[in-house]
């Protein structure tokens, strides 16, 4: 069984770094905060699953579509669809 999840736009009004100024060191750890955050918000979301169900999703897939517009610097991206599998049996 499959269920999607639409997708909603983040609400942070944080300010962002201007991107040409970034470094490859500081892309990277960029990168690997927001790896951190999308780790600890899908542990969060599949714990309360398996609180409230008894099962845990097999796998979770996230589809991205590209918005970048013509004349664009950068190429930008954004979350679309989540799709999670989850076993009809426990165990």
């Amino acid at each position: 069984m499959t269920t999607k999840q639409p997708a909603t736009k983040p609400t942070d009004s944080s300010t962002s770094a201007d991107p040409s100024s970034l470094t490859v060191e500081e892309l990277q750890k960029q990168r690997y905060l927001l790896e951190g955050q999308i780790l600890r918000d899908v542990r969060i979301a599949v714990d309360e699953f398996r609180q409230r169900t008894g099962r845990c999703p097999r796998a979770i897939n996230i589809d991205m579509v590209s918005t970048t517009a013509i004349g664009d610097e950068y190429s930008t991206w954004e979350a679309i669809d989540v799709v999670v599998d989850v076993g009809l049996r426990r165990g």
